[in-house]
C-alpha cells in the first residue's frame, strides 16, 4: 500500500509504516488527533472527471498534502494522473485526489452587442465574452465579471457565472469597462483581466451619418426608437452608415410582413438578416459585428425585395466605439 489515504478509523495514526502496515510506505491512516475535516473538503462530489471524488481539504494541517512518493505517482497504475485525470507533480499527494494549486486564466474581454433582443429604456443589449484555461488540470467551475462606469470604482456583477458570456445593458453616452476571472474547481482563483474602455452610441436613421438611396419613405410611430423610421419596400434601396468603432448593430423591426436584408460590411456581403417573425417586434437589434480593435468601418443595408412581405425599416444604428 503506497501514497494511500485511510481516515476515520478506530485507532492508529498518521503513519510512514509501522506495525501490521509496515508496508504502507508514504499512507496517512488517522486520524490520531486530526478531524476527517483536516484531510477532507466536503463528501463525494463532481470536481471533474468521469467520477465523482472527495476533495483534498486545503489547510497547513492536511498532512496528506505533498507528501505522497513521486516514483509512485510516475509509474502505473497512476501513471503521473490523479482519480480526475489532474497531473501529479513529483511532490504529489496522498490519495486519489491531487489538489492542484495552479489559477485559472482567461483572455481580455470583448464587448459587443446581442442579436435577436429589442432596446430597453436604458440603453442598448450588449454582451461581454471571454475564453477562460485552467493549467492546472481541475477545470474552470465559475466566472466573475466586475464592471466601471464613467471611470468610477468597480463593481461586481456576478460572480457565480457558468458560461464565458455575460449580457450587459449600454446606456449612450456613458464609457465602460468590464473586467473577469476565474475560479477552477479547487478554488485557485485567477487574476482580474480587464477589457477595453468602451463608450455606447445610438445613433438614430435621421443622422446624417447615415445615407439613403432608392425609394424610402418617413415614418412616424412612438413604437420607433427616436420615434421615427424608413421604410422601403423596393429591392435594392441601401442605407449605409459610416462610423468608428469596435462593434455596431441593426436596429429594425420584426414582423410577419417584414423581409430580408443583405449586409455588406466595408463593401463585402457579410450576411442576409430574415427579419420576418410572428408578430411585431419594433427596437430590435436584428444584426450585429464587432472587431477587437476599434476603426473607420461602413455597414450598408440592401432591401432583398422579399416576395410577398418585402418590407424593411430602418430605424438604427447601435456603436461601440
Amino acid at each position: 500500500m503506497a501514497n494511500t489515504l485511510v481516515v476515520g478509523n478506530d485507532g492508529g495514526g498518521d503513519i510512514q509504516g509501522i506495525g501490521d502496515l509496515s508496508g504502507a510506505v508514504h499512507s496517512l491512516v488517522g486520524p490520531n488527533g486530526h478531524q476527517l475535516s483536516d484531510y477532507l473538503n466536503g463528501g463525494l462530489a463532481d470536481h471533474g472527471g468521469p467520477t465523482r471524488t472527495i476533495a483534498l481539504a486545503n489547510k497547513v494541517a492536511n498532512l496528506a498534502l505533498k507528501a505522497g512518493d513521486g516514483t509512485t505517482c510516475a509509474t502505473a497504475p497512476v501513471s503521473g494522473i490523479d482519480q480526475r485525470g489532474v497531473t501529479r507533480p513529483s511532490n504529489c499527494d496522498v490519495g486519489a485526489f491531487e489538489l492542484e494549486s495552479v489559477a485559472p486564466t482567461t483572455s481580455t474581454p470583448r464587448t459587443g452587442f446581442a442579436t435577436g433582443v429589442q432596446l430597453t429604456s436604458g440603453g442598448t443589449r450588449g454582451t461581454v465574452t471571454w475564453t477562460a484555461g485552467d493549467p492546472g488540470g481541475s477545470g474552470v467551475v465559475r466566472y466573475a465579471v466586475a464592471r466601471s462606469v464613467n471611470g468610477g470604482a468597480w463593481t461586481t456583477l456576478s460572480g457565480s457565472l457558468t458560461q464565458p458570456r455575460m449580457s450587459v445593458t449600454l446606456a449612450s453616452g456613458r464609457t465602460y469597462q468590464f473586467r473577469v476571472r476565474a475560479v477552477d474547481r479547487d478554488g485557485n482563483t485567477g487574476a482580474w483581466v480587464k477589457g477595453p474602455v468602451v463608450t455606447g452610441r445610438l445613433v438614430q436613421q435621421t443622422s446624417r451619418a447615415v445615407a439613403f438611396k432608392g425609394t424610402w419613405a418617413g415614418t412616424t410611430s412612438a413604437s420607433f426608437s427616436g420615434g421615427s423610421a424608413r421604410r422601403s419596400s423596393s429591392a435594392g434601396a441601401s442605407a449605409t452608415f459610416a462610423f468608428t468603432g469596435r462593434a455596431v448593430a441593426l436596429v429594425s423591426t420584426l414582423g410577419t410582413n417584414r423581409g430580408r436584408v443583405s449586409i455588406f460590411v466595408n463593401g463585402a456581403w457579410d450576411q442576409t438578416v430574415d427579419l420576418g417573425r410572428p408578430g411585431l417586434t419594433y427596437r430590435a437589434q436584428v444584426w450585429s459585428k464587432s472587431w477587437a480593435t476599434s476603426g473607420s468601418r461602413t455597414i450598408k443595408v440592401v432591401v432583398v425585395g422579399t416576395p410577398g412581405r418585402p418590407r424593411v425599416d430602418a430605424d438604427a444604428f447601435a456603436v461601440l466605439r
